[in-house]
């Protein structure tokens, strides 16, 4: 009886961890200055029990919204990328990762420039979404694509940031598509 409980102890562990190795095969990185974009990917990754990362500047972006799209302006336009306040989470553990930004000036936000362009995508699944005000998902999957070296870069998905506490069901569907959920 003892080795019985034991075996059924053992093989339970086992699921277990391969239920959480799986879980951390996917990682969702986004950056969001409003919060629109945080909402997102909070959901994908709760639908998906994948691993989040707040992408954040070293340096937060002015308050007040006209000193930030004049500052994002002008990093895209000279090619900045801000430092960041964190270390890179290790890459080399995930297979799948989403990445988040809103749309800026028709562009990836400059802090998610930066972590794509410091990250090791070699071999991973890229698929990336963002949060816009009108301007939908323009030049930013392109420019993860010429980001994301060895990445293969999947169609990504955009969200009216007003309407992002409101996705939850566009974003299950949308993960169904992707076949990274169950149905």
């Amino acid at each position: 009886m003892k080795k019985h409980l034991f075996g059924i102890t053992l093989l339970s562990c086992l699921c277990a961890a391969t239920q959480a190795n799986a879980a951390s095969n996917i990682l969702v990185a986004y950056y969001s200055k409003t919060g629109n974009t945080q909402i997102v990917a909070q959901e994908i990754a709760q639908e998906l029990k994948a691993d989040i990362y707040e992408i954040k500047p070293a340096s937060p972006y002015p308050a007040d919204y006209h000193t930030t799209t004049e500052q994002a302006k002008e990093e895209i336009k000279n090619g900045i990328k801000p430092p960041l306040a964190d270390a890179l989470p290790n890459l080399s553990a995930y297979k799948v990762i989403f990445i988040g930004t809103p749309i800026w000036w028709g562009h990836i936000a400059s802090p998610v420039r930066t972590f794509v362009t410091q990250g090791d995508f070699q071999g991973k699944t890229v698929i990336p979404f963002c949060t816009h005000g009108g301007s939908g998902i323009a030049s930013s999957q392109n420019d993860i694509k010429t980001l994301a070296t060895g990445a293969n870069v999947l169609d990504g998905r955009c969200f009216y940031g007003s309407s992002a506490t409101n996705s939850a069901t566009d974003i299950e569907h949308w993960l169904k598509q992707l076949k990274l959920k169950g149905n």
